[in-house]
């Protein structure tokens, strides 16, 4: 099964009380929900992928660009809104799409910059 066909499907059962609309792209599957929060999910599979959100004005992203060897949690790691690059505190390549999206809404739906 496609990767966002099913995120879809769970993301809809699980939120459907907080969805605005979710639209599903050619590779990516966009998510408004009822309280401004915009997130924005990318996987090519269980150990590549990229998520953003937006909320008030502020972008955070976590993606696996094998881009930040000095972080533990390489190659994962999380943009902030100002743009410092930190350890990924909520994904973990290898877990399923679903198991990060989970945990990542969970926390973000409860604070965007997670504090």
């Amino acid at each position: 099964m496609n990767i966002n066909l099913d995120l879809e499907d769970k993301i809809e059962h699980c939120y459907a009380d907080r969805i605005e609309n979710i639209e599903l792209k050619q590779n990516a599957l966009i998510i408004n929900f009822n309280n401004e929060l915009i997130v924005d999910l990318r996987y090519l599979n269980r150990h590549e992928y990229f998520i953003a959100w937006h909320s008030g004005g502020k972008h955070w992203q976590i993606d696996t660009a094998p881009l930040h060897k000095e972080l533990r949690t390489f190659p994962n790691h999380m943009h902030d809104d100002t743009g410092a690059i930190m350890k990924d505190p909520l994904t973990h390549p290898g877990k399923s799409a679903w198991d990060n999206t989970h945990c990542l809404l969970d926390a973000i739906l409860k604070s965007p910059s997670l504090d």
